[in-house]
């Protein structure tokens, strides 16, 4: 029974990690840079590492990801004390 166990966390990590990286071979080729077309106009916030990508979700994931940890945490300090 053990080894069904074992064999169905390793199956489900190799799943979860094949699931998480097949979205990155269906990106699309990145456009040319600004000004390729030969003229002179070039704007600095284009240029810029990043360029204009949005960050606000990804801080809204990773807040809620530290709220669950902590959260977790203290559930677990709680019970540690009251045991």
């Amino acid at each position: 029974m053990r080894n069904i166990i074992k064999s169905g966390k390793k199956l489900l990590v190799i799943l979860t990690f094949s699931a998480l990286t097949y979205g990155g071979y269906a990106q699309t080729e990145p456009p040319p840079p600004p000004g390729g077309d030969g003229s002179t106009n070039t704007n600095d916030a284009d240029n810029q590492l990043g360029g204009k990508a949005h960050v606000g979700g990804g801080i809204m994931i990773l807040l809620t990801l530290a709220v669950a940890y902590g959260g977790k945490r203290f559930y677990e300090l709680h019970k540690e004390v009251n045991a």
